[in-house]
């Protein structure tokens, strides 16, 4: 994530509330690109934050929790069986751990105020051609961009002002919580605002679920191959009616190549389970959707695609971590310009190792000192394998 965008996690903060992340963050292990650097003042990796949602303190607090999720590894050879049982722990474990939060709210007399957002990812896993988790009978899995890889399970609750039973039932994304969040916790925000994708579902929650005045709009999905390959991307278009995609991993007909450039075209209102594909017998409004894929591309990826340099130099962040990438090279930014200590961790087998940094060189172990400058724009393991360097400000202005 580039250190500029503004999170919640920084928008909640800024308004005076105590901030938390729970989980994975998947987003960069180093400051700015990291929980803290975002925004989140607390940093777990499992506890829950029972301490924050039961805490004496009337300070307002905003809680990202991310549960343990039912998966498979990969490579984890298991019967249809056990893959079941194994998906069915995991489902039992985030009940559990829902039911343990929500109880926490209750016995701190905070239930009523306060708004609690259930959701996941994208679709299930899937284990091979037949093979696979329960799905709800849509097309697809997790990777994919039809209805089986991206619908989701949205539960929200706030007894104080949402009513129960309350449905909406247009298309809706992840990126509408940013400014739904904002509108009904009344946030300001300050600099650093960029443009907010997402659209406030605060008036239909209200509203006991009403679509009046709701827009007419268009989501868009990808799934990019590793290596940023744009060229072979899974991509989709949705309106409330039409879907329209590329999916090479998923297609549900071969012949679709042929005759419509990989593109296929779906109407869910009459078939949302994705068995005719009707972009044969409606060219022009799959060319129109197409070209509004099209324009959202251009628009998203006006600055290039591929990996977020790493920054090095920070005040906050003296000491750097860097993990196994591909071919041991990163993109990084040395934000103050001085002498570096550089330590690594060695693959098994490995006894010693060359990192290059502009036109330097060196060996470690040895001479593990060295000045970077801010014209350096990546460091790469020439010689010898690791598993993590780390890179520590010496003689510097912090």
């Amino acid at each position: 994530m580039y250190g500029s965008e503004k999170t919640l996690g920084e928008c909640f903060a800024e308004n005076g509330y105590r901030t938390s992340w729970t989980g994975k963050w998947y987003h960069g292990e180093n400051w700015p690109q990291n929980a803290i650097g975002q925004g989140f003042a607390e940093v777990r990796e499992k506890e829950l934050p029972l301490d924050l949602l039961q805490s004496k303190d009337d300070t307002p607090f905003f809680s990202m929790v991310m549960l343990s999720r039912p998966a498979i590894e990969d490579g984890e050879k298991l019967t249809p069986e056990e893959r079941s049982n194994k998906v069915n722990q995991g489902i039992t474990s985030v009940d559990k751990d829902v039911g343990t939060l929500l109880e926490a709210l209750d016995s701190a007399g905070r239930r009523d105020n306060t708004i609690v957002i259930f959701l996941s990812d994208n679709g299930p896993d899937h284990f091979g051609e037949t093979e696979g988790r329960f799905n709800g009978y849509f097309y697809g899995g997790k990777g994919s961009v039809h209805e089986g890889g991206v619908r989701v399970p949205c539960f929200v609750s706030w007894p104080e002002n949402i009513r129960p039973g309350s449905r909406f039932t247009r298309i809706t994304a992840h990126i509408d919580w940013y400014p739904t969040l904002l509108q009904l916790c009344g946030l300001t925000t300050k600099s650093r605002q960029l443009r907010v994708d997402g659209t406030s579902l605060a008036v239909p929650l209200y509203n006991q679920g009403s679509s009046e005045n709701w827009p007419n709009r268009i989501l868009f999905t990808s799934w990019t191959p590793p290596g940023y390959d744009i060229k072979n991307a899974s991509v989709s278009v949705r309106t409330d009616r039409w879907l329209a995609l590329r999916d090479p991993r998923w297609r549900r007909d071969q012949s679709v190549v042929k005759k419509s450039n990989g593109w296929e075209l779906y109407d869910l209102k009459t078939d949302p389970f994705q068995s005719e594909d009707r972009g044969g017998e409606l060219p022009f409004l799959l060319s129109e959707l197409r070209a509004d894929f099209g324009f959202w591309l251009d628009h998203t990826t006006d600055d290039g695609i591929g990996p977020v340099s790493t920054h090095i130099g920070y005040r906050e962040w003296p000491a750097v971590t860097l993990g196994p990438v591909p071919e041991m090279k990163w993109p990084v930014r040395i934000i103050k310009k001085g002498e570096y200590e550089f330590e690594v961790d060695f693959a098994p087998g490995t006894q010693s190792c060359e990192i290059t940094a502009g036109g330097t060189t060196i060996t470690i172990p040895g001479n593990s000192k060295i000045q970077l400058s801010d014209n350096i724009t990546d460091l790469q393991v020439t010689k010898g394998n690791i598993t993590e360097l780390r890179i520590k400000a010496c003689k510097i202005e912090l």
